[in-house]
């Protein structure tokens, strides 16, 4: 929506031009906050846009996420650190899995990343193998249970 009002802007200030409205019209400095702001969108929409396709494995959502917060981080302009600091905060509350079991498992046992998104590769690499260790116990038990009963 914010692209589409800047690609009308010529547009949009003509209409109100003809009309007599141009006390409605966007200030300088605000037609450049819009912009920045398209800028700062970007990359969310094409993340968006892989993370929503039906047959996306829950193992590359995870490097997107990364992907796209190293995008968000280098935008370093001052009139859009509020919003920066914001989308930062719930992708990491969203995104930051990788020392939850089925996400952390899903993302290593996928051979195109392993522990490639993990912060702590040595930490991650250990995480999961006690996992892998904990379902081969847990399975071994049921099957013993199984056999018992």
């Amino acid at each position: 929506m914010c692209q589409t009002l800047v690609e009308q802007q010529k547009a949009l200030e003509i209409y109100l031009m003809r009309w007599d409205k141009m006390h409605l019209n966007l200030k300088p400095e605000e037609w450049m906050t819009i912009k920045k702001m398209v800028g700062l969108l970007e990359p969310l929409e094409s993340a968006s846009n892989q993370l929503c396709r039906a047959n996306e494995p829950i193992s590359v959502q995870f490097p997107i996420a990364r992907a796209l917060t190293a995008d968000i981080y280098a935008i370093t302009d001052p009139e859009l650190r509020v919003i920066r600091g914001k989308l930062l905060g719930m992708l990491v509350e969203n995104f930051d899995v990788e020392y939850e079991k089925i996400h952390g498992m899903a993302t290593f046992l996928d051979a195109r990343f392993k522990d490639r998104i993990s912060s702590d590769k040595a930490k991650f690499r250990e995480k999961v193998a006690s996992w892998i260790k904990q379902e081969c116990t847990q399975e071994n038990h049921a099957v013993v249970v199984e056999d018992a009963g």
